[in-house]
């Protein structure tokens, strides 16, 4: 089953950001981390790199302090603790 969807009408996209431009020819991946509504936005995230574009995804890269979530690369979670004596 084709799961490409309507972009524009020159450009059909699935749902992991991968893209065939009007020709096509190509295969366009779609940058998520600059999108008009980007991903990976919220303390838990990097201040300076909070996104990492992958081909066809995008990957969120944690502030200090928390970690992944293991079922999920886009969510950083829960802040690590560290024991003090």
């Amino acid at each position: 089953m084709n799961s490409f969807v309507a972009r524009t009408l020159l450009t059909l996209c699935n749902v992991n950001g991968i893209c065939l431009d009007n020709s096509a020819l190509h295969i366009v991946d779609i940058d998520e981390c600059k999108s008009s509504s980007p991903p990976c936005l919220g303390v838990q995230y990097d201040k300076t790199d909070p996104c990492t574009d992958t081909i066809g995804s995008y990957s969120c890269n944690c502030a200090t302090g928390y970690t992944h979530d293991p079922n999920d690369n886009t969510l950083c979670i829960g802040k690590v603790c560290t024991m003090i004596s």
